[in-house]
């Protein structure tokens, strides 16, 4: 099942039962922390365990989840399909995949 993806939502007991679902081995995640006082913005990705694979000290001016997607891309993830960014009690968080 290595290298296949799952859609949200979906158990891996659908997969195993062959119903033509896949199943996803990792789902990364990013999370945007907007600025605090005295702290500049960040962006982490994050595995399914929710250990941190890359964080990022963003500029002062990035406040907004939607130019932090050219510092994600830029660090090699993208948000995954269409999907949006979400709102978090620190900031945002959205699904992502390797550039």
């Amino acid at each position: 099942m290595t290298g296949r993806s799952r859609p949200f939502g979906v158990g891996g007991e659908a997969a195993r039962a062959g119903l033509g679902v896949e199943v996803c081995d990792m789902a990364n995640n990013a999370h945007f922390i907007v600025a605090a006082k005295g702290n500049a913005p960040k962006l982490i990705v994050r595995d399914d365990r929710g250990a941190a694979v890359v964080e990022l000290d963003l500029p002062p001016s990035v406040d907004e989840p939607g130019q932090a997607d050219e510092h994600l891309r830029s660090a090699g993830w993208t948000r995954s399909g269409s999907v949006v960014w979400t709102k978090a009690d620190d900031g945002w968080v959205a699904p992502v995949v390797p550039s």
